[in-house]
C-alpha cells in the first residue's frame, strides 16, 4: 500500500494501514470530571496529549463522548485536532473540522476528519471541542448538506470525562499506541 506524505510530498510503502487505534481517556482537571460548553459562554474546551516519541497519525480518529445536552435546543459539537510545537504554535491538522449533533444523553461516537500527519517528539496533539466552528478555523466550514450550523444560546452540552464515565479519543498510528497523557486546558481557549 502506498501512502502519500502531505508534509514532505513523498510517497512511502507500507504493508497495511493501522486496523485500530488505542484509546486515551480525556483526563479531568476539574473536581467534577466534566466540561460544560454553552453557546455564547464557555463554547470550547481543549485536551492536550504530549507526544514523547515521534509518531505518524494515519486514519480517522474517533471520539467516544459521554454527553448530555443541557437545553431543548440540539447543540452541534465541532471537533478538530492540532499539532502544537514546543514554541506553542498550533497548526490545525488538514485545516478541517468535524461536526455532529448532540441529540440525547449517553455515549456519542464521533469520527473526526481522517488525517495523515507526522508528529515530532516533544510536540503536543491538541483536541478541541466547540459549539461554534469559528473557534477552530479562520473561515467557517461550508457543510454542504446544511445539517451543521453553529449552536445558538441557550444550547449547551456537558461532556463527562471522569474515571467512572470516561470519554475517550482513539488515534490510529503507524507505530502503535500514542504514548500520551491528556488534560483539559483552559475552557474557551483553542
Amino acid at each position: 500500500m502506498t501512502l502519500y506524505r502531505s508534509q514532505s510530498g513523498d510517497f512511502e510503502e507500507y504493508d497495511a494501514l493501522p486496523a485500530s487505534a488505542d484509546g486515551r481517556s480525556l483526563a479531568a482537571a476539574t473536581d467534577s470530571g466534566a466540561s460544560r460548553l454553552r453557546a455564547g459562554g464557555e463554547d470550547s474546551v481543549s485536551f492536550e496529549f504530549d507526544v514523547e516519541d515521534a509518531l505518524d497519525v494515519v486514519g480517522t480518529p474517533r471520539l467516544w463522548l459521554d454527553v448530555t445536552p443541557t437545553d431543548s435546543e440540539t447543540p452541534t459539537l465541532f471537533g478538530a485536532l492540532a499539532d502544537v510545537g514546543p514554541d506553542g504554535e498550533a497548526t490545525l491538522i488538514k485545516e478541517q473540522v468535524a461536526a455532529t449533533r448532540v441529540e440525547r444523553e449517553g455515549l456519542l461516537a464521533f469520527d473526526l476528519i481522517g488525517v495523515e500527519r507526522r508528529l515530532p517528539a516533544d510536540h503536543t496533539l491538541r483536541l478541541t471541542l466547540t459549539l461554534n466552528d469559528d473557534g477552530l478555523v479562520a473561515e467557517a466550514v461550508p457543510f454542504e448538506d446544511g445539517l451543521y450550523v453553529d449552536s445558538e444560546a441557550p444550547a449547551g452540552v456537558v461532556i463527562r470525562h471522569s474515571a467512572g464515565r470516561p470519554s475517550v479519543l482513539a488515534v490510529p498510528t503507524l507505530d502503535g499506541a500514542i504514548e500520551a497523557t491528556g488534560e483539559p486546558t483552559d475552557p474557551g481557549g483553542s
